[in-house]
C-alpha cells in the first residue's frame, strides 16, 4: 500500500481545535500543524497501541508511545478510519481497538492513569481523559485531589481547575486520593521537589495564603508546606522583593510579589506576605557546602547566616534568586496592610 495522506484532521492542544494535514508512512507517522508548523513525527517502532474514540466531528485516533506519552487526532470519516485500520495493521502491525464511551453523564466513576493520561471510566466505558501534560499543578487535601490546568492564551474558554474526591473508610479515611495523587505528579508537567533544599525556614507566620509553612528555597522555586496546602512558586513569577515596616514599628512584613499569581481554588494570591517580629534573632545554616555557596553565589551568603530574622530571609531570598536589591514603597505598604 502506498502512503496515505489526510488533509481534514484536527488535533486539540488546551482548548483550542488546530487544523493539520496527517501522512502515514511504511516507517513514520507525521502529523504538522497548519497555525503552529509544530510537527509530530513518530517512527513506526515508537508506536505501542492505537484506539478510535467516537467525537462529535467523526472518529478520534489515540495513539501511545513507548516513552508512555498518548497523542490524539480527530476529524476521521468511516472511509478514512477503514484505510488506517488496514495501513496500521499492514505496516505498523497494531490493531487498532475501539475505546467504548459512557455517555450517562455520571460524576463519578474508576480512575485509572496509563501512561500520561488520567481517564475515569464507568463499568470500563471511558467517562473522561486527561492529558497529563496539561496540568500545572496538584494539591493533595486529605481525600480531595485539585487539579490546576495550563491555560491556552488563544482559547476563548479553557478549563482551569477540576477537583476529584475519593471516599474513604473506616481503615483508610483518605481513600484512593494519596496513591492518585502520587502517579499523577510523576507524570504531570508540575515543578517537582527533588534534590536538597538550599535553606529550611521552620512554621514562618503568613498572611497571605494565610497559615504557618514550613520554607524550603530551591534553585527554580520556593517550596511554602503548611498543614494543609502547599505552594510551589517558581522563580520565574518572582517579580519584587520587599521589606515593608508595620504601622506599630514592632513588627516587618517581608513580601514576595508574584506575576503570575499562586492560585488556590478560585482565590488568587499576587503576594506572599511573610510578618516577622523586630526583635526576632535566628541563626541558619545553609543546606549547601561552603564550596558550593562561593562558586553559585561569589561569596555573597555563608554557612551559616545570623541576625534579625526578617533580615536573614530577606537576605537569602534576594541572594538565592539574584535580585539586586530590596525595595520598600509606600503604595505597596498600603496595599499589603489593606489585603488582610
Amino acid at each position: 500500500m502506498a502512503d496515505i495522506a489526510f488533509d481534514n484532521i484536527t488535533q486539540e492542544v488546551r482548548g483550542i481545535v488546530y487544523p493539520g494535514k496527517l501522512r502515514l508512512r511504511e516507517n513514520d507517522f507525521m502529523f504538522k500543524n497548519d497555525k503552529t508548523g509544530k510537527v509530530d513525527h513518530f517512527m513506526r517502532s515508537d508506536l505501542v497501541s492505537a484506539q478510535w474514540i467516537a467525537r462529535a466531528t467523526g472518529l478520534g485516533l489515540r495513539i501511545k508511545l513507548k516513552n508512555d506519552t498518548s497523542h490524539r487526532y480527530d476529524g476521521f470519516g468511516d472511509l478514512d478510519a477503514e484505510k488506517v485500520v488496514k495501513f496500521f495493521k499492514t505496516h505498523f502491525d497494531i490493531e487498532i481497538t475501539k475505546r467504548e464511551l459512557c455517555y450517562k453523564g455520571f460524576n463519578w466513576g474508576d480512575v485509572e492513569i496509563d501512561g500520561d493520561v488520567l481517564e475515569m471510566s464507568v463499568k470500563n466505558a471511558m467517562s473522561f481523559e486527561i492529558p497529563l501534560s496539561n496540568l500545572s499543578n496538584a494539591t493533595l487535601n486529605k481525600n480531595e485531589i485539585v487539579f490546576e490546568f495550563h491555560l491556552n492564551d488563544d482559547a476563548e474558554i479553557c478549563l482551569s481547575e477540576m477537583r476529584i474526591y475519593t471516599p474513604g473508610t473506616e481503615a483508610d479515611r483518605d481513600g484512593k486520593a494519596p496513591l492518585i495523587y502520587s502517579k499523577v505528579t510523576e507524570k504531570a508537567d508540575i515543578i517537582q521537589v527533588t534534590g536538597d533544599s538550599l535553606v529550611e525556614f521552620k512554621q514562618l507566620q503568613c498572611l497571605q495564603p494565610r497559615g504557618r509553612y514550613d520554607v524550603k528555597l530551591y534553585p527554580s522555586f520556593i517550596h511554602l508546606h503548611g498543614k494543609s496546602f502547599d505552594f510551589k512558586v517558581p522563580k520565574s513569577t518572582i517579580t519584587r522583593l520587599l521589606l515593608l515596616p508595620h504601622p506599630d514599628n514592632r513588627q516587618i512584613f517581608f513580601v514576595v510579589q508574584l506575576d503570575p499569581p499562586i492560585k488556590h481554588g478560585q482565590t488568587r494570591y499576587h503576594f506572599v506576605i511573610l510578618l516577622f517580629d523586630k526583635d526576632s534573632h535566628v541563626d541558619i545554616e545553609m543546606a549547601a557546602s561552603e564550596e558550593w555557596l562561593q562558586e553559585h553565589f561569589n561569596g555573597k551568603l555563608t554557612q551559616n547566616v545570623a541576625g534579625p530574622e526578617y533580615e536573614v530571609v530577606a537576605r537569602i531570598f534576594k541572594v538565592s534568586y539574584n535580585f539586586v536589591d530590596l525595595r520598600t514603597t509606600q503604595i505597596i505598604l498600603e496595599h499589603v496592610i489593606n489585603s488582610f
